[in-house]
Order: C-alpha cells, then structure tokens, then sequence
C-alpha cells in the first residue's frame, strides 16, 4: 500500500541519514588524531592544528553530538552509544598528553619520545574501540529497519 511504502521510505532515509553522519563523526575524529601527528612537527607553527587538539571531549563535533545533540536524543538507548564515551575521553587526554611533550627536544630525549609514542599508540587503540562503538549503535538503532 501507499502508507507502507512511505512507512519503508521514511525508515530508509532516517537510516540513510544516521550512516551519513556517522561516517562524519568517524571523519572528523580522524582529523583530530591526524591533528595530533600535525602538531607534533615543530619545524612550524602548526597554530590550526595546535588548536583543533587543544579542544576539549565536550568541545569536539562528536563530543557535542554526544553530550548535547541529536546523539544522546536518538541513541542514548543502544549500548554502543553508552560504551563511546571512555574511548572518546581516552582518545583526546592521549592527544592531548602527547602534544604537551611537543615543545620538549623529544628528538633528542628518547624518555619523551618514547612517551609521546605510547600516549600516540593509546589514541590509536581507542580509536578502533570508538569506530566500532559506532558501528555498533548505529546497528543497534536500526536492527529492525531495512533500506
């Protein structure tokens, strides 16, 4: 019938819609962490990249989607959106630990470097638990809808 054909259509572009920005927030975290390795370069400036890191968790386009948005609104019911919010949080204080080591001749420090590399690494890995946590509550959401 019409209405369920319409019913399938709505359903279809909210999931549409949801996967669109779901892939954005998964953009715009890469850009943060790739922020990250910019303002490590000290042969420049880097002031762009030195204040996108310096953004705090509530601050980011994630951190505002999850604390204040549309995220809690529409998926604070699904376990993924639950479990985004420690790797999140992990995810900017590695970040954010590894670019405070930025102004230290960590090239000549191995002990600064090497933590630099850890506090990197640790972005690195909470950064697969983020990506899957939104998979995962993107799933959740719409389990019982079909495009």
């Amino acid at each position: 019938t019409f209405a369920s054909g319409a019913g399938q259509t709505m359903s279809a572009v909210s999931t549409a819609k949801d996967q669109a920005f779901n892939a954005l927030l998964k953009v715009d975290h890469i850009v943060f962490k790739q922020n990250g390795y910019i303002s490590l370069d000290t042969s420049a400036a880097q002031e762009e990249s030195l204040r996108a890191v310096a953004a705090g968790p509530r601050d980011c386009r994630l951190g505002q989607w999850y604390y204040h948005g549309e995220g809690r609104q529409c998926f604070s019911h699904t376990a993924g959106f639950r479990a985004l919010e420690a790797p999140h949080l992990r995810i900017h204080e590695a970040v954010q630990q590894a670019v405070a080591l930025r102004e230290v001749d960590w090239v000549k420090q191995p002990q600064a470097k090497a933590q630099i590399v850890e506090s990197m690494a640790l972005a690195e890995k909470q950064s697969y638990q983020l990506l899957a946590q939104l998979d995962a509550m993107l799933a959740e959401r719409h389990a019982d809808q079909r495009l």
